[in-house]
């Protein structure tokens, strides 16, 4: 009786999916970047054309969106919703912007670059408020995260601007943007990726 409740048990726990070591499993249950009521395809592409309106004024080539690789930023973005925090730390042991310890993650992701002198890629991160319970909810997310842009739009005339160079960094010519929305604390969290370009692995 006792081998058959065990394993009555471990099928049900297999059926389930459930894995008390695996992160991505437990995250399932909290799906933050489907959300509700929003076509995010807009919401991407608004948000690269705002960075492309900029990169024109330089005579730079535009940013693409890179669909099929954006999982960079929506496995960041889904993240930082869960820890409900706005960091650029993939570990503990990471000051504030380790980029060799990102690079690492991306390449866990089977995302490598072109191999060039510089930068190869960077990351921007945002969070804040966003609510709206109607039954198209798109331009009400595109506005909330204008809040980002014209933040990082402030720094154009200053002397430290970090988000701004990257909107029109020359070197990169790919964007990869998700938005996840924690709907408990109305508040979002935006990731936006700038690369080179990348390579295939076979």
């Amino acid at each position: 009786m006792k081998l058959r409740v065990f394993i009555i048990v471990c099928l049900t726990i297999s059926t389930l999916g459930i894995s008390l070591g695996n992160n991505t499993e437990i995250s399932q249950k909290n799906n933050f970047s489907k959300i509700e009521n929003v076509n995010i395809d807009i919401v991407k592409q608004e948000r690269t054309k705002r960075h492309n309106q900029e990169r024109e004024k330089y005579w730079l080539s535009w940013y693409v969106l890179d669909n099929n690789l954006n999982k960079t930023a929506k496995t960041r973005s889904d993240k930082l919703t869960k820890l409900w925090k706005s960091t650029h730390q993939r570990s503990t042991k990471d000051g504030y912007y380790n980029y060799w310890n990102i690079k690492l993650r991306f390449e866990n992701l089977w995302v490598n670059f072109e191999d060039i002198n510089g930068t190869l890629f960077t990351e921007s991160i945002w969070r804040w408020y966003y609510k709206c319970s109607k039954l198209d909810c798109t331009q009400d997310l595109i506005k909330s995260i204008k809040s980002t842009f014209k933040f990082f739009m402030s720094e154009k005339n200053k002397n430290r601007k970090p988000h701004y160079n990257w909107i029109i960094m020359k070197n990169f010519s790919n964007i990869w943007v998700w938005i996840s929305v924690d709907k408990k604390t109305n508040r979002y969290f935006l990731v936006t990726h700038y690369w080179v370009n990348t390579i295939k692995i076979d």
